[in-house]
């Protein structure tokens, strides 16, 4: 009796901290909460289309994948809902508060399917990262660009592909999103951003990609399959 009233409570003072965070810093409302985690205040809506990229996703995900890592991963919105289907997910993130929440998270749900951990995607982390069955790779290789110039990008994805199995999924910020105070850091991505990046990964070594779909930013943002 007790020890169940114990976890019933160690649960609700994790979810009024994941709650909290969520409320306080729209940082953790940038991806839906995980389903099943019924946080005070979950009205707050995510500020990104999760669920409609996700849904695309599942659509490309080959039969026989059975892990996936997301770099990038925020909050954990796709490790937790990409579990919910039987995969082994693992999150590389550069915000040691996301990985709190992620794994606040992980523990309220009790999963072992999920595991999180902190770091910056870069050359160093993908040489010595396992091969996974599926990456994905959303709304993070701009940042790199930017950051680090276009050849340690290009790197990492050079890497990727070496470490990809069957397909990664990608997706990025564009020089046609002039409503970002960051767009003109970014390549000119002439013809037009979906030509480019699709040329660019395959320089990168990816044998075949695909456009699979776009999301919504204050352009259509293209989404791709990227096939080693």
């Amino acid at each position: 009796m007790f020890g169940n009233l114990k976890r019933s409570l160690l649960k609700f003072v994790v979810r009024c901290e994941l709650s909290s965070l969520r409320l306080l810093s729209a940082k953790f409302r940038y991806q839906p909460a995980p389903r099943g985690l019924t946080l005070f205040g979950s009205r707050i809506n995510a500020t990104r289309e999760c669920e409609d990229r996700l849904a695309i996703i599942r659509n490309h995900l080959p039969a026989s994948s059975r892990n996936v890592i997301d770099l990038g991963s925020n909050t954990g919105y796709y490790l937790f809902r990409l579990a919910e289907f039987g995969y082994l997910c693992h999150g590389l993130e550069a915000d040691t508060d996301l990985v709190h929440f992620t794994c606040l998270a992980m523990h309220f749900l009790e999963t072992k399917s999920v595991s999180s951990e902190w770091g910056n995607l870069d050359l160093t982390f993908v040489q010595h990262m396992p091969r996974y069955d599926v990456v994905l790779c959303l709304s993070i290789m701009h940042h790199i660009i930017m950051s680090e110039g276009i050849d340690a990008a290009e790197a990492v994805l050079k890497g990727l592909v070496q470490k990809t199995n069957h397909v990664m999924f990608f997706e990025m910020g564009q020089s046609n999103e002039t409503k970002a105070d960051w767009f003109y850091r970014l390549p000119r991505m002439e013809p037009d951003p979906e030509v480019w990046i699709s040329q660019w990964l395959k320089k990168c070594g990816f044998k075949r990609v695909e456009t699979i779909g776009t999301s919504q930013t204050t352009v259509p943002r293209y989404l791709f399959a990227a096939y080693p």
